[in-house]
C-alpha cells in the first residue's frame, strides 16, 4: 500500500463468514422459539393416551420458518372440537375443542416477541461492538 492506497483483500471473504455466522444464530434462535411455542401447546393439550402430546414437534421449514405441528390424524378434532356420532349416524353431543395450539401461541406470543427483541438487541450490541 503506497500513494493513498486501501487493500480490502479478504474482506469479502472475512464478511461471508460473518453472515453464515448470523445465519446460524438467526436458525438457532428460531427453533429455540419454536421450542418455546411447544411448550405452551403441550401444556394445553389433553391427555387420553398421550400419543397427541408426544407427537407434537418443531420442524423447520426454511431458514425464515419453523413449524409446530403434528401429524396425528385426529389433532384436528382435538383442537376444534367434533360430533359425537353412534354407529348409525346419530348424533349424541359434541365434544368440544381444547384449542391447544391456539391458546399456546396467544400464550407464548408476549415471551417470544421479548426473546426476539432481546436477540435483536443482542445483535446490535455485536455489531456496534
Amino acid at each position: 500500500m503506497s500513494n493513498g492506497e486501501y487493500n480490502t483483500h479478504g474482506m469479502d471473504d472475512r464478511l461471508q463468514e460473518m453472515l453464515q455466522v448470523f445465519r446460524k444464530m438467526k436458525r438457532h434462535e428460531l427453533q429455540r422459539l419454536g421450542y418455546k411455542y411447544l411448550r405452551e401447546v403441550i401444556k394445553l393439550t389433553p391427555v387420553d393416551t398421550a400419543n397427541l402430546k408426544r407427537r407434537i414437534s418443531v420442524n423447520p421449514v426454511s431458514d425464515e420458518e419453523v413449524q409446530v405441528g403434528t401429524n396425528v390424524h385426529y389433532a384436528p378434532h382435538v383442537e376444534y372440537g367434533h360430533r359425537i356420532v353412534d354407529r348409525n349416524g346419530k348424533v349424541h353431543g359434541y365434544k368440544k375443542g381444547a384449542f391447544m395450539f391456539k391458546k399456546g401461541w396467544v400464550n407464548a406470543k408476549p415471551k417470544l416477541d421479548r426473546e426476539i427483541k432481546s436477540f435483536y438487541d443482542m445483535l446490535d450490541d455485536i455489531l456496534e461492538g
